[in-house]
């Protein structure tokens, strides 16, 4: 369980955003690659299950850290430089 005083604080919602390790990886390949990748590629690159890698880009792209792009029938991620989290 989480601890309660951290909620609402920058370390809180840095906890929830990355509290899991395909999250992690999935950002930092983001941030070294550039670009946009499919959920397949990324899982490949960073050697996680696809369903994990889904799930975590879900997650992402819901709290605004990634973009998911539409292209016919995939959809292709790439790192929103803009969010607060991200900005370099």
């Amino acid at each position: 369980m989480r601890n309660q005083e951290n909620r609402g604080t920058i370390q809180g919602v840095l906890d929830e955003a990355l509290g899991s390790t395909p999250h992690v990886r999935i950002l930092r390949y983001l941030c070294r690659a550039g670009g946009e990748h499919t959920g397949r590629a990324i899982g490949r690159a960073i050697q996680v299950s696809h369903p994990s890698v889904h799930h975590a880009l879900r997650t992402l792209a819901g709290r605004g850290m990634v973009h998911a792009i539409r292209h016919g029938p995939a959809i292709a991620y790439r790192l929103n430089e803009d969010h607060w989290l991200i900005r370099r």
